[in-house]
């Protein structure tokens, strides 16, 4: 009882003893294995009899490991103790097997039987038909029933493919190649080998060693047989080395591409349902919000259709002589034409013969629908096949008094054609689409567009602004010919919602003098439809950022593999420009109203002067009068001369626009800057894009600079044409705009090339780096076809530790290597993502106080010199700084896509590893860093040419004009 203490007594009470009953168990269990094993070994001479591991007594004292390591201190490598080898080498594997068959059974108990089949599904590709990497492997070594792409199994690998023979001819003269190459090494092996025996028969006879002085390393006779056995051909002309590095490349291809998987269905999931389905892992900053195109030509057109529905129900009210007898004033004039207005919207499409019932009947007449007020952007669609959206405002003709919408009878244009672009022809319920809920952002702008036109037609608070503007415009044009048509009863005192501004000064006398709708109307109503255009636009901006599905990583793309991992990042570009096309391709005028395009055509063949502010000018240098379409009526002299006033109203002073994203443009620099280089897309990376994706970010940006560098082409083609044309007149001025038409012409190659560089390029280097990465994978593999034979050699040493010695052993590192490459890939592009993400991020939070700085003072601060000149953070310095950060950006996105090459080229040296497979890693980086370096100098060199060539061409174009102009009766003097 004095032995007993309290710690004891309490230990026994509380704990629960787990570790000693294990070690009992092993003891009482494990105990008589060990004692078992020691007999046998005994059985060899391995333990001598007197041991006392063959004691019954001694059962549970010790252990198997004692066992064996007893039994390996006796073991000597000779060849009168072969039989010791062979019982040593049974029991240790049989120790070995038990040892993996416990560690399952208890991984199975403690992580269940799924744990187990994920752990072998790790290598497993489950979907190889589709799988690059395994159609790559496929169509360069041609092994049959081991990758199973669609290239082995013989199944269309993309639509309309029609599957050959496999393997290809190619192939089997490969595979002849190398076995002829396998059959040589084998035969050097066993010149090798047969040397070995000689020196050893030699050695043992000279000597008195058994295996001579030099084979006294256990591993030797092991390494010979190794090395022979690698170089055994077995089929497809590829030898058992071969065979082992496509394992090595099929197992690491699988592994890459589950954890590629798993990455993807990992972000589908995240956020408790609320999935980030790309890998970015972001959701609402993949699109970045483009500039908003002017609504005054938006207005203007409204503006000319109203003026033109307004003048033809005027001038049919004259001829019928309802205008003076039954409307006294303007307001009962506007109520009239509410109701006896015959101009309205129709879709119109021509149908071709074959279409119709009668063939051959009815060519020459169209498909028709009514457009009214609640007619739908999917409506419209469904009956122009998903193609451009064309709103005709005419009337039914007359030619059949019968005539209806169903007979199918032709609408006259009397009011212009507007054609809204298409260039998102998907519809809800389409694959990919929901049936109900918000459309993608490249629709709704469509959508937008469409409900745009039709509300300001129908609706009461936009349609009477435009109704008001033209009724006044078009009487105060013909006022000189009805005295009733007082200017001051038409808007100019007191003001009015749709005619702010009114007369200065006495009402009536400056009315009468002035005669004309202020100018104030033109900018007002622009600067209101535009703001409530750039306010629903980003109302679509933020639901198509917040809800797009158009960026979701698709099955179609991970049904590649790891190998395709890269094919993603290209969706930044393409939504991002299908946004910003859509935004950017306004309605327009397909057709002007019949009257201006008679006008028009009768120009081209009398006049010199067609410019766009005077090519709608009914009156003409000589007498001879327009010839108007019957369609137009009897009176279309005076609605041509309304609807060019109106037209010369919008045309002359430009209105300033209203945006809400940023300050109106101000000073001439900004405004040719803006123009050449659509700098809105530059500065908007710091402002309202600031949160966006940095790949967005240069996307949109590129975007901008592109679309912009092309219109300042175009514009300065045209301002070449008329330097030339001036010029051959000898006329002033030429010289003048030709010099301007080559500094818009180098601006714009500057836009050009660098718009080329991020919208093209940039999104392409994931991709590219990745796929270069994935080549350089291949080319390994090939490589390692023609050095494993080496690497088998390599094992035919007498020297060095272990199984590979000191020759063989970098050998089995580059097949590690082959096996880790890929998954080490897909971490790097996703490291690489993340990194240049988290860069760009910062870079954009502290951007502002690094510019501060480097200009040495604060940009809200003005610094005024002598002269009263004001400076601060101008358009300038704003540009260049912009400018600067878009480098950096650029540089960083260069930099951090570098680690795709760069983590699984090195990794390896964790590993102490100094062994390198085909590792081409500066020639990639090289290639993938001279793609944006060639398009850029191929820009720069033939880029330069073609704008050149296309400026020079409009310059001659304008010359030539401007010589036959000069020499037809026609020209005027000097």
């Amino acid at each position: 009882m004095s032995g007993i203490q309290a710690k004891a007594v309490l230990k026994y009470a509380v704990m629960p003893g787990i570790v000693p009953r294990l070690q009992r168990l092993f003891a009482s269990g494990f105990g008589y294995t060990a004692f078992l094993m020691a007999y046998i070994y005994n059985m060899v001479r391995l333990i001598p009899d007197t041991h006392p591991y063959l004691k019954s007594d001694n059962i549970g004292k010790f252990g198997i490991r004692h066992v064996i390591a007893a039994a390996a201190a006796n073991l000597v490598i000779k060849k009168q103790n072969i039989d010791q080898i062979v019982i040593f080498v049974l029991l240790l594997t049989g120790v070995v097997l038990l040892g993996l068959m416990i560690a399952g059974t208890i991984i199975s108990f403690v992580f269940g039987y799924a744990f187990a089949q994920d752990v072998a599904s790790m290598f497993v590709t489950r979907a190889p038909q589709n799988d690059i990497a395994f159609m790559l492997l496929d169509q360069v070594f041609g092994v049959p029933n081991f990758f199973n792409s669609c290239v082995a199994t013989r199944t269309a690998c993309y639509p309309g493919q029609t599957p050959g023979d496999f393997p290809w001819p190619f192939h089997e003269a490969l595979q002849q190649m190398f076995r002829f190459y396998s059959s040589g090494i084998l035969f050097i092996g066993m010149l090798i080998f047969l040397y070995y025996v000689i020196v050893i028969i030699v050695e043992t006879a000279t000597s008195g060693s058994p295996f001579g002085q030099r084979f006294k390393n256990m591993w030797v006779p092991v390494r010979l047989v190794v090395a022979i056995g690698l170089l055994i051909p077995l089929s497809h002309g590829y030898n058992s080395a071969q065979y082992i590095t496509f394992a090595a490349a099929k197992f690491g291809s699988s592994f890459a591409t589950n954890t590629w998987l798993l990455y993807n269905r990992a972000l589908a999931g995240a956020g408790m349902g609320q999935g980030q389905d790309n890998p970015t892992g972001e959701k609402g900053t993949l699109v970045g919000l483009p500039k908003s195109p002017d609504m005054s030509s938006l207005a203007q057109m409204m503006s000319v259709v109203h003026t033109c529905a307004f003048a033809h129900w005027y001038e049919d009210s004259i001829v019928t002589n309802k205008t003076r007898e039954n409307m006294p004033d303007d307001e009962a004039r506007y109520q009239r034409y509410r109701l006896d207005n015959k101009i309205k919207p129709y879709m119109v499409k021509n149908v071709q013969s074959w279409m119709l019932e009668d063939d051959g009947l009815f060519v020459d007449k169209t498909a028709v629908t009514r457009i009214y007020k609640e007619t739908t952007y999917e409506k419209a669609m469904g009956f122009y096949g998903r193609g451009d959206i064309i709103i005709r405002f005419g009337k039914l003709n007359d030619k059949n008094s019968n005539a209806t919408i169903e007979d199918g009878e032709n609408i006259d244009p009397l009011c212009g054609d507007i054609r809204i672009k298409i260039t998102d022809a998907r519809l809800p319920g389409d694959e990919g689409l929901p049936a109900n809920g918000a459309l993608p952002g490249t629709i709704a702008m469509q959508e937008l567009y469409f409900n745009l036109i039709r509300d300001l037609w129908f609706d009461a608070a936009k349609a009477d602004n435009y109704l008001d503007f033209a009724g006044r415009s078009y009487l105060l044009t013909v006022s000189s010919n009805n005295d009733n048509n007082d200017p001051c009863s038409m808007g100019c005192s007191p003001p009015n919602p749709h005619l702010p501004g009114g007369c200065p000064g006495d009402a009536n006398a400056a009315c009468r003098i002035q005669k004309e709708i202020p100018a104030a109307w033109k900018q007002n109503a622009t600067n209101e439809l535009q703001i409530e255009f750039d306010s629903k636009k980003k109302t679509v901006w933020a639901r198509y950022n917040a809800e797009n599905t158009d960026a979701y990583m698709t099955p179609e793309i991970l049904k590649y593999g790891w190998g395709g991992a890269g094919i993603w990042f290209n969706k930044i570009a393409q939504i991002n420009g299908a946004f910003a096309s859509a935004v950017i391709n306004h309605p327009e005028f397909s057709s002007y109203p019949l009257v201006m395009e008679n006008v028009r055509e009768n120009r081209k063949k009398t006049e010199s002067d067609n410019s766009p502010l005077k090519q709608f000018d009914p009156q003409t240098s000589i007498d001879k009068p327009i010839q108007f379409s019957s369609e137009t009526g009897p009176n279309a002299l005076p609605i041509a001369i309304g609807l060019y006033k109106v037209h010369e109203y919008w045309n002359g002073e430009p209105a300033n626009m209203a945006n809400t994203e940023k300050d109106a443009t101000s000073g001439a620099i900004e405004t040719a800057m803006n123009f050449m280089l659509g700098t809105d897309g530059l500065f908007a990376m710091t402002a309202e894009n600031a949160h966006i994706h940095p790949l967005a970010q240069l996307v949109s940006l590129g975007k901008s600079l592109v679309d912009n560098a092309i219109g300042a082409v175009a514009g300065s083609t045209l301002l070449s044409a008329g330097g030339g044309f001036l010029q051959a007149l000898q006329m002033s001025g030429g010289q003048f705009a030709q010099a301007t038409s080559g500094l818009i012409m180098s601006t714009a190659f500057i836009g050009i090339t660098a718009g080329v560089v991020l919208y093209y390029v940039l999104p392409f280097l994931p991709f590219l780096f990745f796929y270069f990465a994935v080549a350089t994978w291949i080319k390994a593999i090939f490589e390692a076809m023609v050095g494993v034979p080496l690497w088998a050699l390599a094992h035919i040493r007498t020297d060095g530790e272990g199984l590979p010695g000191d020759a063989a052993s970098n050998g089995y590192f580059i097949i590690l290597e082959i096996f880790l490459r890929p998954v080490m890939t897909v971490i790097a592009m996703i490291g690489a993502l993340i990194i240049f993400t988290a860069q760009v991020r910062i870079l954009n939070f502290i951007w502002l106080l690094v510019t501060s700085n480097a200009g040495g003072f604060d940009g809200d601060v003005d610094i005024t010199f002598i002269g009263g000149i004001s400076f601060k953070r101008t358009i300038i310095d704003q540009f260049f700084f912009t400018v600067l950060y878009a480098i950096i950006v650029y540089m960083l996105a260069m930099a951090s896509f570098k680690l795709i090459d760069r983590i699984p080229d090195d990794i390896l040296r964790w590993m102490g590893s100094q062994a390198s497979g085909f590792s081409d890693i500066n020639q990639d980086q090289q290639a993938v860093e001279q793609i944006s370096g060639k398009v850029t100098g191929v820009g720069i060199s033939s880029g330069q040419s073609v704008t050149e060539g296309i400026k020079g061409l409009g310059g001659s174009l304008g010359s030539a004009a401007g010589r036959i102009f000069a020499d037809s009766p026609k020209a005027p003097p000097g």
